[in-house]
């Protein structure tokens, strides 16, 4: 187990042997290693794969001239084997080291391996006295210093060939003494990549083993595994380890890879031609390549439309043996003349691979079987043409067939018609029916689905198709009527009402709404929209009228959605509407391109149109809410400044003095009042001794006039006033209690104009004084009210109890007259003027008053202010 030094360095160890260049080289890299530079002799090789037959014996010497250098040895390639990163590992089983050894190695020009210790792979080309019997020139191996398992790798091309056999002869050419026992292995692996593999077959124990020593050769012949097989690339290594003791040099001679061409396989069709009249026969023949030493067993599937071992014989077994000496075996099948109409079938033969043989061009041939049988004509025709959902009333198709009847007939069939093949009647039907032995004909019967949708009558046709088993007859095609049960749906359309804007597009959205979705297999509810002016007219640009529109339900759906265009402004005027009308539109469709009405060719549904009018409403939304012009104080926003209102009329009092107050009382709507307890919803418009326009309580009425704060109340002067509408609810009544917490202003000011009621709560009459005079009433809670000094004395001491000249009780008479004042509210007729005649608030034809202390109960009306104090 000689010490080895660097593989740079060993190259110094022979350089006397060449010339002075030569030396001077060697002396040079010398130098370099010692000072510290290293110089690495470039390894070259040739591993391009060989293609067999493959030898090396090694006899040409000028293969190997150069250490490292495998360039000129086509095909192999020898490996230090360097595997262990630090020390020396000795003794190890080669069989055990199966990974890559990528250190490429060569001693180039040996001539004595008795003196040669370096280790690794070396090239002995000279006879030496040494070994007189070992002059012929070898590669050899041996493990040493760090060449831990020294080995060459032979690279083969095995495309097209199997069989493949290595040959070589391990050589024991050290003449010294068996110093170790040098166990040699052979490996191999597919490709240029992974572990290699053991071949038991090629290890050797002790490749030096004597007495023989310096002639002693170990043949070695192994067959590859059937895996490296025609393959483009396949590595099989010899390798040997560092044994124990003096390590020797096996020599790795008289290399011979062979192999055996793998044979091509291909089939054709002898005769293509076969039938059952005459028994004549087809004949398949399967050919090989290559050499005819051996029988080659070859594979195959069967397929084709006529069944193995039934319509021929024999029953083919999927392989057949090509004999010894033999490049070709015919397979003959013979139809059966049976009784049966199949119509032309055919044999089919595929090859299959095998690690036996490679496919040729030609792997799949046929023969084609005439049959000798005459086929039936089949026909359909409605035995029962009508089928109806009550009562499951069926329908039936029969099939016919002509001719024999010895064997069963399978019939080919499609299903068309408006009816869904296994929803509208059952059972599903398959598109193939049997007619049985001995019989002429079978029935199909479908019994329809009664469900709950509107379908119409629809029908179910079955129309036969032509096979090899058969000829077509007359008719080919029947059809059976289904008839529904199922009233059709009805279809409505709804009423849109919006605020037009002040200018641009409003869209007005109508939605029409069916009972029902659009029976499955159509295209839907077809429906054609037109618009018709009402008060909004297309003339004045109120909105852009719809013509000839189409509205599609579609299937699934029960509603679908068209758009109406509003145009904004901002003129004053009433709420406007137009119509929407919808039609039936199934016997027509809009043309996209020329929006002309053509016949609709689509498949529809049935339904009628319960509700075909649509309304839309335009609001006028040019409007200023009456609480933004009350605003939260007494004094109104707005004042002097042109404004619209709209609301309904809670209180006419048109006409001049004596008759009315000259005007009436507007109050906002409840979905337009704001959530703000201190800005009243009402106020009144003065329109004069004369109106213009006459308005009714539970009118809805635009006015637009200027807003003033007249004496206290806020009101509407100038006014253009337009009623919108009659008939309105009125309203919520604001309920209102005596007395009032803080002051009438306070307390008051956010009902003015208001509908109000004193609920639940009883009012007397306290001061009847204007009720001739103006025809006011002053109202009070609880009782009639008293002066304070009626039941106060002023000069009173009420600490004391003495009465005493002076005004000590003055503070209790003012109190007494801030809590009547908080309690008390002026009933007034309406009519304004004075002396009225007759008087208010009296019962018709009599002669009595109103006298103090009478009452009244839940008092309700408008709250007003005028001359200084709230009324009602």
């Amino acid at each position: 187990m000689p010490h080895r030094i660097s593989l740079q360095v060993r190259n110094l160890f022979s350089f006397f042997a060449y010339s002075a260049k030569t030396r001077l080289v060697y002396a040079m890299a010398a130098l370099l290693v010692i000072s510290g530079s290293v110089i690495y002799w470039r390894a070259q090789a040739n591993s391009t794969a060989q293609t067999l037959p493959f030898t090396q014996n090694w006899a040409t010497i000028a293969q190997i001239t150069a250490n490292d250098d495998w360039s000129s040895v086509a095909g192999i390639e020898g490996f230090l084997g360097d595997r262990t990163a630090s020390g020396t590992t000795t003794d190890i089983d080669p069989q055990t080291v199966l990974d890559p050894l990528t250190t490429i190695d060569v001693i180039a020009n040996q001539t004595n391996p008795n003196t040669n210790t370096t280790g690794g792979v070396a090239e002995f080309h000279t006879t030496s006295q040494a070994m007189p019997a070992n002059a012929d020139p070898t590669i050899a191996l041996q493990g040493s210093g760090t060449a831990d398992h020294p080995n060459i790798i032979l690279y083969l091309n095995t495309v097209g060939q199997m069989n493949i056999n290595v040959a070589y002869n391990l050589r024991d050419i050290d003449c010294a003494a068996d110093n170790a026992v040098q166990p040699v292995a052979l490996q191999y692996r597919i490709g240029n990549s992974g572990n290699f593999i053991n071949l038991s077959g090629g290890f050797v124990a002790d490749a030096t083993t004597g007495p023989s020593l310096c002639t002693l050769v170990t043949p070695i012949s192994v067959m590859l595994p059937a895996a490296t097989n025609d393959q483009p690339v396949v590595q099989v290594r010899i390798i040997t380890s560092n044994a124990n003791g003096s390590d020797e040099w096996v020599g790795i001679d008289d290399i011979n890879v062979t192999g055996v061409s793998i044979p091509v396989v291909t089939i054709t069709a002898q005769d293509s031609s076969a039938a059952e009249a005459g028994s004549d026969t087809g004949t398949f023949r399967i050919t090989r390549t290559g050499a005819t030493t051996s029988a080659l067993t070859v594979n195959y599937s069967i397929s084709g439309s006529a069944i193995n071992g039934t319509d021929y014989t024999p029953s083919l077994t999927g392989s057949v043996n090509i004999p010894i000496s033999a490049s070709f075996i015919d397979i003959a099948i013979t139809p059966f003349d049976d009784m049966f109409v199949e119509g032309p079938e055919t044999a089919t033969l595929t090859l299959t691979d095998t690690a036996d043989y490679n496919l040729g061009a030609t792997i799949s041939a046929d023969v084609n079987i005439a049959d000798n049988d005459t086929p039936p004509t089949v026909s359909i025709n409605a035995q029962d043409a009508t089928a109806s959902e009550p009562g499951a009333d069926t329908g039936t198709f029969r099939i016919t067939r002509g001719g024999p009847t010895v064997s069963a007939l399978n019939v080919a069939y499609t299903i068309g018609g408006s009816a869904s093949n296994g929803t509208d009647y059952m059972p599903m039907l398959t598109g193939t029916v049997t007619i049985p032995i001995n019989a002429s004909f079978v029935d199909i019967t479908i019994t329809p689905t009664d469900d709950m949708t509107v379908e119409g009558s629809e029908t179910v046709i079955l129309t036969v198709t032509d096979t090899m088993d058969y000829d077509l007859g007359m008719p080919t095609s029947a059809t059976v009527t289904i008839t529904d049960n199922d009233l059709p749906p009805t279809v409505s359309i709804n009423d849109v009402s919006k605020a037009e804007g002040d200018s641009g597009d409003t869209i007005f959205t109508f939605t029409v709404t069916a009972t029902a979705a659009p029976c499955c297999g159509s295209d839907g509810f077809f429906l054609l929209v037109n618009t018709m002016d009402g008060t909004a007219t297309t003339a004045n640009n109120d909105y852009v009228a719809l013509v000839n529109q189409f509205v599609t339900i579609s299937p699934g759906n029960t509603t679908a959605t068209f758009d109406v265009i509003v145009k904004g402004d901002t003129t004053i005027e009433p709420d406007e509407t137009f119509k929407v009308i919808l039609e039936d539109a199934t016997s027509f469709l809009t043309s996209r391109n020329s929006q002309s009405l053509q016949p609709l060719q689509q498949q529809l549904s049935e339904f009628t149109i319960l509700d075909g009018e649509g309304l839309g409403t335009i609001l006028n939304d040019d409007i200023t809410l009456i609480h933004d012009i009350q605003g939260s104080v007494e004094t109104p926003n707005f004042v002097g400044q042109s404004r619209t209102i709209r609301g309904i009329v809670v209180g006419d009092f048109q006409g001049p003095s004596g008759t009315g107050l000259q005007g009436f009382f507007v109050q906002e709507e409840n979905t337009d009042a704001d959530a703000n307890v201190v800005t009243s919803e009402g106020i009144f418009v003065v329109d004069g001794n004369t109106p213009a326009v006459g308005v009714n309580v539970g009118d809805q009425v635009t006015v637009t006039g200027t807003v003033a704060n007249t004496n206290g109340l806020t009101q509407m002067t100038s006014p253009t006033v337009v009623v919108n509408n009659s008939g309105n609810v009125l309203p919520t009544i604001t309920n209102v209690l005596l007395p009032v917490t803080t002051s009438a202003a306070v307390d008051f000011e956010p009902f003015e104009g208001m509908l109000v009621r004193f609920t639940n709560q009883t009012l007397f009459v306290t001061d009847n004084d204007d009720l001739g005079a103006f025809g006011e009433l002053s109202l009070s809670s609880g009782s009639a009210l008293y002066i304070p000094t009626n039941a106060i004395d002023p000069n009173d001491n009420p600490a004391s109890g003495n009465t005493i000249t002076g005004n000590t009780n003055v503070a209790a008479v003012t109190a007494q007259q801030t809590a009547n004042n908080k309690n008390r509210i002026i009933l007034d007729d309406g009519k304004g003027g004075s002396n009225p005649s007759p008087l208010p608030f009296i019962g018709a034809g009599t002669n009595a008053t109103v006298r103090r202390g009478d009452s009244v109960a839940n008092l309700t009306g408008i709250m007003s202010f005028g001359f200084s104090n709230y009324r009602i």
